[in-house]
């Protein structure tokens, strides 16, 4: 039985062409989360920063989100992320090993 974590995902606010997405683009992200893993928890955007493989900085708004979720959830979020907002790379980083809900 594969076990859930508590992982923070990072959704990007615009696009490469620096126009917002729209709320409803937004939504559909939200949507595919919740069938997957039951909910998510949506934090303050924040400004983030990286570089690369070839070398080309990226400066770009995010929404941090929360998600419990077993790994296998999140590979397909990420690759949901990947294709639904056109990113190069996307990144979840775990940060919880136990989650109690109660």
């Amino acid at each position: 039985m594969s076990k859930e974590n508590g992982w923070l995902v990072f959704v990007p606010t615009h696009n490469k062409e620096g126009k917002e997405f729209a709320i409803e683009h937004h939504r559909t992200f939200d949507q595919f989360v919740r069938e997957r893993t039951g909910g998510l928890t949506l934090l303050r955007s924040a400004k983030g920063e990286w570089i690369n493989p070839i070398g080309k900085l990226y400066r770009e708004g995010m929404i941090p989100v929360i998600i419990v979720g077993k790994r296998s959830h999140i590979i397909e979020i990420l690759d949901f992320i990947k294709t639904h907002y056109d990113q190069e790379a996307a990144l979840a980083l775990r940060i919880a090993d136990e989650v109690l809900l109660k």
